[in-house]
């Protein structure tokens, strides 16, 4: 057992278990050749700030076990084995149900997966990191629950085949690159809660005929809308 309050450099590669307690952030090698890790327990409460995806997933740990739900892997915590969802736990699923006790999701988690085509997105999370679904090529419909508070950047960012997104009006922030070169994207409903939208926020969404952007944003990025050839 190997208890860690920060996971900035190589772990022991010998370990089985470990426990991460209070630590704010994974680097991307943290858990680089520990072949022998069979378990990682996180921390109730934990608000991780940096969370890549190759960090637990692609750094050699050939023996972690994962909790698995709705064709997602999850790691947990003492009380809750869905705490953190890492990745798809299938990549030929079309689906994914994501656990009502879900706290995080992963940056990257569902990057490049070529079969997801639906997705929706539970209000009671507490992050998301960025790239969540970038590059899902055949993801087309997306619905954002109430609860939601923002769009994280780079979320969608080249989901070519994504045509339709349901929007939760708790919704805040629409980060840069989030819908970055959906080209299939028609027609988006900002909510009355939105404040801000990144730049390249809808770059290059050349089937998007219309959007309505209501009063209540105040700051609009950089090449927002660039591309937008079919707007009127």
């Amino acid at each position: 057992m190997y208890f860690a309050e920060t996971l900035a450099q190589y772990v022991p590669s010998s370990l089985k278990n470990i426990t991460v307690t209070n630590c704010p952030r994974i680097s991307q090698d943290a858990f680089a050749y520990c072949s022998s890790l069979e378990k990682i327990t996180l921390t109730d409460g934990m608000y991780l700030d940096h969370l890549n995806a190759q960090g637990i997933d692609n750094s050699g740990c050939d023996s972690l076990t994962y909790n698995e739900y709705g064709n997602c892997a999850y790691i947990g915590t003492v009380s809750n084995p869905y705490y953190l969802l890492v990745k798809m736990s299938s990549d030929t699923a079309t689906s994914i149900e994501i656990h009502p006790d879900t706290k995080i999701i992963n940056g990257e988690a569902f990057k490049d997966n070529a079969s997801l085509s639906s997705v929706t997105i539970i209000g009671t999370l507490d992050y998301m990191g960025r790239s969540v679904f970038e590059n899902c090529s055949k993801l087309e419909t997306v619905v954002l629950e109430e609860g939601i508070n923002n769009i994280v950047a780079n979320m969608f960012y080249n989901c070519a085949s994504l045509r339709e997104v349901q929007m939760a009006s708790s919704i805040t922030e629409i980060g840069s690159y989030s819908f970055y070169g959906c080209t299939s994207l028609t027609s988006v409903v900002i909510g009355d809660s939105v404040t801000s939208i990144g730049r390249d926020a809808f770059y290059g969404c050349s089937s998007l005929t219309s959007i309505e952007i209501p009063d209540s944003v105040t700051s609009i990025g950089n090449s927002a809308f660039s591309g937008c050839t079919s707007l009127t």
